[in-house]
């Protein structure tokens, strides 16, 4: 089982020294500053070859995830052909001719969700303006009963008061 996971997958002392030479002739074709920092990375990649072949031993998602990132970091380290630069422009001319009819669809579902939001948002402010309102009489209301019944409970004692002075005289 083991030979055929090999075989299949490769040999990963054989996959991480070919990926240490891989990386370390990639750097010195660079010139430049951009040779300087690749061979600075490849490097970083050689003395981390040991200890990512450990680690991705049986795993080859993960081994492809490195070398996958490790390509993509090569490859922001060179700058981009004339066809690259043609490639990517057609394809933003392509997103943004697909994308802007789709944002002024989105502008328009937008604005009519707004307006279908709007009467329902005023019917129930304005319930709540009512519910308020109608709070607020309520409380007016308790108020000047509790305010006469407390007056003339007020009277009543005052009276009892003076009843009880005047006999007691």
């Amino acid at each position: 089982m083991g030979n055929l996971r090999e075989r299949v997958m490769g040999n990963t002392s054989k996959a991480t020294s070919s990926t240490g030479q891989g990386v370390s002739s990639a750097a010195s074709d660079l010139g430049g500053a951009v040779g300087s920092v690749a061979s600075t990375v490849a490097d970083a990649a050689s003395s981390t070859g040991a200890v990512v072949g450990r680690r991705t031993e049986g795993n080859p998602l993960a081994a492809g995830l490195i070398a996958f990132g490790v390509g993509w970091l090569f490859s922001s380290l060179l700058p981009a052909s004339k066809q690259e630069q043609q490639a990517a422009t057609k394809f933003t001319e392509a997103a943004r001719d697909t994308a802007q009819p789709l944002a002024q669809q989105a502008g328009q579902a937008l604005s009519e969700l707004t307006d279908d939001m709007r009467q329902p948002a005023e019917r129930a402010v304005q319930q709540v303006r009512s519910a308020a309102a109608d709070a607020a009489g309520t409380v007016r209301d308790q108020a000047r009963s509790s305010a006469s019944r407390g007056a003339g409970e007020a009277r009543d004692a005052e009276q009892q008061g003076r009843k009880e002075a005047g006999s007691g005289g």
